[in-house]
């Protein structure tokens, strides 16, 4: 479902498959490399391929993107 904000800037809500592994392991390690560097021990920060596959197969995970582009995501942890 579109949303639009700001001056027109549309953005394109949707929830993760696993086709979408690869892009969101690609997100996951460039965004807690910092971490990584600090010693925090945290899953994403060495999230390989199959990792990221199952979180996607029990979790949800939604994209927001932005002309095509993942801009942000959320993953919601099922009990």
């Amino acid at each position: 479902m579109p949303k639009k904000r700001g001056n027109n800037m549309t953005f394109h809500f949707r929830q993760a498959t696993v086709e979408d592994a690869e892009t969101l392991q690609k997100i996951l390690v460039k965004a807690y490399a910092e971490n990584g560097k600090l010693g925090i021990k945290f899953d994403a920060v060495n999230a390989d391929i199959e990792m990221t596959t199952r979180h996607l197969q029990r979790n949800l995970c939604y994209f927001m993107e932005h002309e095509g582009q993942v801009v942000a995501t959320i993953s919601l942890r099922m009990p």
